[in-house]
């Protein structure tokens, strides 16, 4: 009797998970881990206009990973290409895109550490082992050039960008499960490449999506985010108080050593409690200041249109101009508090 797994997902409802194979990938340590990444960094300072409950708003690399293997179950895609989009995010260090900032490798602009790391993390855990058993290539399931549901070049649709919008949109309030799954019901998928069935609800889902992007991906309070754990984790860094291979670990681990070296370290100490109430830094106009980019996101699907695939952009012609201008980049200066 195939072992089940259950889950009760706050975008998709009830996922029930009864593929071997997926099963004991769930199961692994490396997935697991996942449960300890904070997907949006450091939930202490999120931008948060509604004050909710932080303890709520907490999303994990492991919630998004589930959310994109569902998706590419639910449309259809084949097992490999959902056994891809679970491990997707499987190299995401602790504090998620944070490694772009603490780390000279990373990139402010493409947020790509994890992409980097993706292949020797895979390689040097169970995860050959497991897809080997179940005689799956461990090279071509990493290699996500070969699932285009999964993983696309901006502004195109993937599971990837379709999973973390809606996942930001529900955690924040900004959308209910209801007018998700809406949205959801007029997105398609046939011949490797998503589109809407027509252009109203292509033009909701971009809604949804800039809103995500200009209230949480890339906003000021983004950037002071990322420049704040940047700040206490190249000290501690500097400090030996860690070291990089702590970032493969999760969050908990991390922000535990840092603990141990609070009493004596005065300077970590003030760090710290800044980084739990408003940041290290704040919004300056000043350009002498710290200076922090940010990667913008920005989507234009394909909608149906009499019959006609086209970009929302040809039918929406203001839309073309927000994605020119939204694929660039965000620059953000900031002053130490």
């Amino acid at each position: 009797m195939r072992e089940v797994i259950k889950i009760n997902d706050i975008v998709f409802g009830e996922i029930i998970i009864d593929e071997s194979v997926i099963v004991e990938l769930i199961k692994s340590k490396p997935m697991q881990r996942l449960k300890g990444i904070d997907s949006g960094c450091y939930a202490p300072l999120y931008n948060n206009p509604k004050n909710l409950d932080i303890n709520l708003l907490k999303g994990t690399r492991f919630d998004h990973s589930i959310g994109v293997y569902y998706l590419l179950k639910r449309y259809n895609d084949s097992l490999e290409a959902q056994i891809s989009g679970l491990l997707h995010d499987v190299s995401h260090t602790a504090f998620s895109h944070g490694a772009d900032y603490i780390f000279d490798e990373g990139c402010e602009k493409s947020h790509d550490f994890q992409d980097k790391h993706h292949e020797q993390v895979i390689k040097n855990s169970v995860i050959p082992k497991i897809l080997n058993k179940y005689g799956f290539d461990v090279d071509r399931i990493i290699n996500e050039v070969n699932f285009p549901l999964l993983e696309n070049n901006i502004p195109d649709l993937c599971a990837d960008r379709i999973d973390y919008s809606f996942r930001t949109a529900v955690h924040f309030q900004e959308y209910t499960k209801d007018e998700v799954d809406e949205i959801l019901s007029h997105l398609k998928a046939k011949d490797n490449k998503w589109y809407f069935d027509n252009f109203e609800f292509g033009q909701k889902f971009v809604d949804l999506f800039k809103k995500m992007n200009d209230d949480y991906y890339s906003d000021i309070k983004a950037a002071i985010l990322y420049g704040s754990i940047s700040k206490i984790m190249r000290y501690a860094i500097n400090r030996d108080h860690l070291k990089k291979e702590d970032f493969f670990k999760d969050d908990e681990y991390v922000m535990n050593k840092i603990k141990v070296h609070l009493g004596g370290d005065k300077e970590l100490a003030e760090y710290y409690k800044k980084l739990n109430d408003k940041g290290l830094y704040r919004g300056s106009r000043d350009k002498s200041e710290v200076e922090v980019y940010l990667k913008s996101r920005i989507v234009d699907p394909w909608v149906r249109d009499n019959d006609k695939l086209k970009r929302l952009s040809e039918i929406n012609k203001d839309w073309a101009k927000v994605v020119k201008e939204d694929l660039k980049p965000r620059k953000y200066y900031l002053e130490e508090i």
